[in-house]
């Protein structure tokens, strides 16, 4: 190898060395790059997770308050009910002589609740009260007058006087509980106005 040759030689080496060498650094800047892109990405996952968690938290906190405003709102019915069948206690031309609230039974496994409970010695009225009465509402009451005699067989030869009462109680919710054979019970001013059945 001549002179002039190994000097190219040499020359082409350094160059190959160059590139080689600034590629080694753009990697190495990607690389860098990379980590910082990442760093981000983590932060931003980490403020992502923050406000998913702190927005569970409120809508946590949002649906505790509407089932408490919901509640409240049912006792509120159940209490203007109460009071007002207390000082009259009568459903339809029938008279008691005892009311109760909120009475719980637990039997074989199963519960049952009735909100107001009257009672005269030959008669009981079962009253099923809610703040805003639903289709279902004249279902769940078919179903507590249906099992009341495996809860109370006392009263199992008692005339039974269903009732379904509520401040909002629309209008067609009100005719077709009326065809079922319930008393209907609504808030009119501050007493209770009653719809009867025609079969009672």
């Amino acid at each position: 190898m001549t002179d002039k040759e190994l000097k190219n030689l040499v020359a082409s080496l350094a160059i190959s060395q160059a590139k080689t060498d600034e590629q080694i650094n753009r990697t190495s800047r990607e690389i860098q790059e990379l980590k910082i892109s990442q760093s981000q990405t983590d932060e931003q996952m980490k403020q992502t997770d923050k406000i998913v968690k702190d927005m569970t938290i409120t809508l946590k906190n949002l649906g505790l308050n509407v089932s408490g405003i919901n509640k409240t709102t049912g006792q509120e019915a159940e209490e203007f009910f109460y009071s007002s069948l207390n000082n009259n206690k009568q459903l339809n031309s029938i008279k008691f002589d005892s009311i109760s609230s909120n009475i719980l039974v637990d039997k074989d496994d199963r519960t049952q609740e009735i909100d107001i409970f009257l009672e005269n010695g030959n008669s009981v009225g079962i009253v099923e009260v809610k703040h805003k009465v639903k289709d279902k509402d004249i279902k769940q009451l078919q179903k507590i007058v249906d099992n009341f005699s495996f809860f109370h067989p006392t009263f199992k030869n008692y005339k039974i006087i269903p009732a379904l009462a509520g401040k909002v109680f629309p209008k067609h919710i009100q005719d077709k509980a009326l065809k079922n054979g319930f008393v209907v019970l609504t808030q009119v001013g501050n007493h209770i106005e009653q719809r009867v059945p025609k079969d009672i």
